[in-house]
């Protein structure tokens, strides 16, 4: 990996937006149905009770951050174009 260009991530990430939007599992569609849904309400609740009754249980769970957000957050910019 080599440091980038700055808009080099922005077309990393565009990449990969792109191939989230296309939806090829039909996650997304199922997710977006189930949100929009007359129950919207009640499954944000749903969802974010479960997300904490998980930390309740587990408070020294640590999640996955991939080096992509590690980097994004320590202001560096990495990608896999040759420097």
């Amino acid at each position: 990996m080599s440091i980038c260009m700055p808009w080099q991530r922005s077309v990393d990430d565009a990449a990969e937006l792109r191939e989230l939007y296309q939806d090829r599992d039909g996650q997304r569609l199922e997710e977006m149905q189930v949100i929009h849904g007359p129950n919207a309400f009640n499954e944000f609740y749903l969802r974010l009770n479960g997300i904490r009754d998980f930390h309740r249980k587990h408070p020294n769970e640590v999640g996955d951050l991939d080096i992509s957000s590690v980097n994004f957050i320590m202001g560096l910019h990495y990608c896999s174009c040759q420097p």
